[in-house]
């Protein structure tokens, strides 16, 4: 019985990360329309990455001190059913003010469902959490492969493609339910507790924190501006810029794919050291491909989408063991990560508006360089091995 019970908690904690995913997967190719309903620029709209992404570290400060007490049944039923809430409004939203304060709070659903599924994976299976945190964020890919394509096909219906928000509305809430009747845990686990009370390695969490700042940055940095950036920079018709975005998210969820089965014989290390120097050589690859946007512009976007895949699954998995994981030490990494994911965009799409679109790559590549060196920082201080666990 316990057995089935710990099944179909999974369960419902990867089909939340699809959900996720799909959330995700959807603002970017919709920013112009969204610009369009509310009638300003699309500078003007970078706000609402900003809005989400504050949101999401609302959710995550919050979520992690409630997990830490239990509570995570209720916290992550309720937060799903907000963000169904959210997801319906948005087309209804005409005004820049009203979409900012709909996508905070779909930010931050979106942070308390993150910081709790993450604990929780650490928590309850901690022999298991590279694996399990591999096909938790695996699932999140899959989401965002199918939102473009979920896109390209309701065009015909809606040309400015905001009926994916209440597709994602409707499909989300039998999660909220299965998560609502998922078996809850019993209390916080003794190594959890021994964590808590270990004295933390402050500037190891300096350096994880600047990691996650910036590599979570770059991911959402594609998610939101790849399909604006194919159609200025690629001139690619609004079907075909989709049709990019699901060839990222794609080659993003083979990535994650491959990981589960390749952490057998590749160390975490490895795995994040190698993605963030692929993922630069990439993001080169895309400035010199996208003028003539042939087979090499979409090669370079596919290797971006596998070069990123593992990193954050494998980094968060190693780092936790480094400082020792909690609710609340938890949501600082992915508070760190809703920081980056909201100053960058933001930074980015002023970029690309005032100077030129092929700003998304090159900040891409820069952050990918900055998180290497940051991610050296926390192996260093933490003294972790090259397997990704404490040599103390």
């Amino acid at each position: 019985m316990r057995a089935r019970g710990g099944s179909y908690t999974l369960g419902g904690y990867f089909s939340a990360f699809v959900g996720l995913g799909l959330t995700a997967a959807s603002v970017g190719p919709t920013l112009p329309s969204l610009a369009a309903i509310a009638d300003v620029r699309l500078a003007q709209i970078g706000l609402l990455l900003f809005a989400r992404s504050f949101g999401e570290m609302i959710g995550c400060l919050v979520s992690g001190s409630i997990v830490d007490r239990g509570y995570e049944r209720s916290l992550l039923a309720l937060s799903i059913l907000l963000l169904t809430t959210c997801l319906a409004m948005v087309p209804f939203s005409r005004s820049l003010l009203l979409l900012a304060t709909v996508f905070w709070t779909l930010g931050a659903a979106q942070g308390a469902v993150h910081t709790g599924i993450n604990t929780l994976l650490v928590w309850k299976h901690p022999h298991r959490a590279h694996s399990l945190l591999s096909v938790l964020h695996f699932m999140f890919a899959a989401g965002m492969v199918v939102a473009p394509l979920i896109i390209a096909w309701l065009l015909p219906i809606r040309a400015d493609g905001l009926s994916i928000y209440w597709v994602l509305a409707i499909a989300l809430v039998p999660v909220a339910l299965w998560l609502a009747t998922s078996t809850p845990s019993s209390s916080t686990p003794v190594s959890i507790q021994s964590a808590q009370s270990r004295p933390l390695p402050r500037v190891a969490l300096v350096w994880a924190i600047g990691m996650f700042f910036f590599y979570v940055g770059a991911e959402i940095n594609v998610g939101a501006w790849l399909y604006t950036y194919a159609s200025q920079a690629a001139q690619f018709a609004p079907a075909t810029a989709a049709y990019l975005v699901a060839t990222f998210w794609g080659a993003f969820m083979l990535g994650r794919l491959l990981a589960i089965f390749a952490s057998a014989v590749i160390s975490p290390f490895q795995y994040v050291c190698g993605g963030l120097l692929t993922g630069l050589a990439s993001a080169v690859g895309i400035v010199m491909f996208a003028p003539q946007a042939g087979p090499g512009f979409w090669i370079s976007i596919a290797a971006l989408g596998v070069s990123m895949a593992a990193v954050f699954p494998q980094a968060f998995a190693m780092v936790s063991k480094a400082l020792g994981m909690s609710g609340r030490r938890a949501a600082t990494l992915l508070v760190a990560g809703s920081f980056g994911g909201m100053l960058l965009p933001w930074l980015t799409g002023q970029l690309m508006e005032s100077i030129s679109p092929h700003s998304l790559p090159i900040m891409v590549g820069i952050s990918m360089i900055l998180a290497f060196i940051a991610f050296f920082g926390v192996r260093h201080t933490a003294s972790l091995s090259h397997a990704g666990t404490p040599d103390n």
